[in-house]
């Protein structure tokens, strides 16, 4: 008997890489001859892509096929025949089917940078190739457009844009600016140590001005572009020694701090001639900065007319008079180098120097040279 075939592509048009099947259902023009029996092949113009015998209700169903370059092909279904005469062979209609072309898709890697730092370099991954091929051995040519903030740019999250640039399609790919997926560039704040700097200062003096040093700073960054920066200390009454200088509170979007403490020193008070008396121990050392004095000595000693100009009065050791230990005095005055007991030093009057405590009757009675700085020294 008879036969007719009809060709059907149950998925419509395909994709270039994308699999596809046929369907061929074969008809007996009279019924009650049994099974069909016989092959469909099918075929792209004449080029054989696949056999399958039909099934129990006529149908036949290709295996997937693969390889279809873009385009419009035609397919045919032949039905062989049973091949014992009871069914006759028949060929479909054709089967106009359209392959597409592959959209390829471009995305934007991330990409993360430390604030101040160079920029990476800007990159993309293209995706949508098939059959194994790549950018290199498919034919597209060219490159895509990428974009994102500059280098200088605060810490934080920005977008990368990635366009279609320069790329150029093939028959069986194409691009499309809606294809495109835009990345992410992270800007990580930079590392910066602030650390508090080291100060000194004399007892019951005034703090000083605390200041810092900071590592790390970019972008043409300056201290000033911290925020917040506290320092914390003991009070200029504390007694001497070490204290530590807490930094705190630094703030910087950019940045991510390490904070490194400083060290306050409070020196004891270096003595020097004041409003107020100075006692000064057997011990002390009193420097005067020119051996010169402006009056007589009163004992049997030579007048000598000169000057004397006291700079500062350290606390402990000899008497020193123009940097001459007073040990000086001991070829006249061999059992006493030291002052005896205990001398005031007031700022007004004149001073008066025990030159040598073995004949107190001797003594050098001097005026300084600056008016306004005078004293009296008594030693009893």
């Amino acid at each position: 008997g008879g036969t007719t075939t009809v060709l059907t592509s149950p998925g419509g048009a395909s994709v270039y890489g994308q699999a596809v099947r046929f369907i061929a259902t074969v008809t007996a023009s009279s019924a009650g001859f049994g099974a069909l029996g016989g092959t469909v092949a099918f075929y792209n113009g004449s080029t054989l892509l696949d056999t399958q015998a039909p099934n129990a209700n006529g149908q036949a169903t290709s295996k997937p096929i693969t390889g279809l370059a873009a385009g419009v092909y035609q397919i045919t279904a032949v039905y062989s025949g049973s091949g014992t005469g009871v069914y006759f062979g028949s060929t479909s209609a054709n089967l106009g089917h359209t392959v597409q072309q592959a959209v390829l898709t471009i995305t934007a890697n991330n990409q993360s940078m430390v604030y101040g730092s160079m920029q990476p370099m800007l990159t993309a991954t293209m995706t949508g190739f098939q059959y194994g091929e790549t950018l290199a051995t498919s034919g597209v040519t060219g490159a895509p457009h990428l974009t994102t903030v500059g280098s200088g740019s605060s810490a934080g999250s920005y977008a990368i844009f990635a366009g279609t640039g320069t790329l150029t399609g093939t028959a069986n790919y194409r691009l499309s600016a809606a294809s495109v997926v835009d990345g992410t560039l992270t800007i990580l704040r930079a590392p910066l140590t602030i650390t508090a700097d080291d100060q000194t200062m004399e007892h019951a003096g005034s703090l000083p001005a605390m200041t810092a040093s900071y590592n790390g700073l970019v972008n043409g960054d300056l201290p000033s572009s911290i925020t917040g920066v506290t320092f914390t200390t003991t009070s200029a009454a504390s007694n001497p020694g070490s204290y530590g200088i807490a930094i705190s509170g630094a703030t910087n979007a950019n940045y991510v701090f390490t904070l490194r403490n400083g060290t306050l020193t409070i020196h004891p008070p270096t003595p020097t001639l004041s409003n107020l008396s100075l006692t000064v121990a057997e011990s002390d050392l009193v420097v005067f900065d020119a051996l010169d004095f402006d009056a007589a000595l009163v004992g049997p000693f030579p007048v000598q007319a000169t000057y004397l100009q006291i700079t500062s009065l350290p606390a402990h050791g000899v008497l020193q008079l123009g940097g001459i230990a007073a040990t000086e005095c001991r070829s006249q005055c061999p059992q006493q180098s030291r002052l005896h007991s205990r001398c005031t030093i007031h700022r007004h009057g004149s001073v008066s120097v025990d030159r040598c405590g073995r004949w107190p009757a001797i003594r050098r009675s001097v005026s300084l040279s600056n008016p306004g700085c005078t004293g009296q020294c008594g030693c009893p």
